[in-house]
């Protein structure tokens, strides 16, 4: 018997315009924003939920998002070290999440060992289709700006520079 992919609707997470779905060997947030008038239908780890659905990639967990949601309550705080941080009340949200599903993807690595099942026939509904872009390989980020000078996307090539100073600076 196929696996159903049917969302299960829960508060909290529809409190972000996020909706769980219960698959029981996914265990994956689906963004249901709206992006160009449909669902944005990405595929989200807890640890990244926060910065996904307010838009702006803040750590080395997000992805570039390719249109922001702007979620109030969502976004970060500045601190008073002067870094942007979350406050208690989303620390509460995502442990209250973490809770609820225990076994739900939490970070970037659990996405990508995420595996379609042999009871899966087709594509996972509502998720999106893959989208062209490029990735780091040596941290998490992601860009899906394709215009390319010189052969290569600007934003990879601006984000490998960040790298090769890490590492120059780190030599020294």
């Amino acid at each position: 018997m196929p696996i159903a992919n049917q969302l299960l609707e829960d508060e909290d997470l529809q409190s972000v315009n996020c909706a769980y779905p219960y698959l029981p060997d996914y265990d994956l947030i689906v963004c249901r924003n709206l992006y160009d008038g449909k669902p944005c239908g990405y595929g989200v780890p807890l640890a990244s939920l926060l910065a996904h659905c307010w838009g702006e990639s803040f750590t080395r967990l997000t992805t570039c998002d390719r249109s922001p949601h702007h979620v109030p309550f969502c976004r970060r705080h500045p601190s008073s070290k002067g870094k942007s941080a979350y406050n208690s009340q989303q620390r509460g949200f995502i442990q209250k999440i973490l809770a609820k599903f225990p076994n739900i993807v939490f970070s970037m690595g659990e996405l990508r060992s995420l595996c379609m099942h042999t009871d899966q026939f087709g594509p996972i509904k509502h998720i999106c289709a893959p989208t062209d872009g490029y990735a780091c390989n040596s941290c998490y980020f992601v860009t899906y700006d394709i215009g390319k000078k010189q052969g290569e996307p600007l934003p990879m090539r601006d984000h490998w520079q960040k790298h090769c100073q890490e590492d120059a600076s780190g030599q020294q």
